[in-house]
């Protein structure tokens, strides 16, 4: 498994937008898209503005090729952020995703 892990700085007044826009406009269409698993958006509580958004997927080939293709992620998450994001990439090690989602 791959996950790609972007890092933002959100506007103060853009927060509560963060969620909407994973769970509207990404989540839909990272979830049509061949290899995807899962998407979680997280904001830190000691960092005010800090907003992480994690895709998995099942292999680096089907990240890449989504993210060559569109980038939803950026392009409804640019008008939220106060400086460009920082995005990272991961080999998945180890996961022990449940059935269950708390969401």
């Amino acid at each position: 498994m791959y996950a790609r892990i972007v890092e933002c700085t959100l506007k103060p007044d853009k927060m509560q937008d963060f969620d909407r826009i994973l769970s509207d406009k990404v989540f839909p269409r990272a979830g049509e898209q061949p290899g995807f698993v899962d998407l979680i958006g997280m904001v830190s509580d000691g960092h005010p503005g800090l907003a992480l958004a994690i895709t998995v997927w099942e292999d680096r080939q089907s990240a890449d090729r989504f993210y060559a293709e569109q980038s939803p992620m950026m392009e409804f998450l640019s008008p939220l952020m106060e400086k460009p994001p920082t995005v990272a990439h991961y080999t998945v090690t180890h996961h022990r995703f449940s059935a269950h989602r708390a969401a």
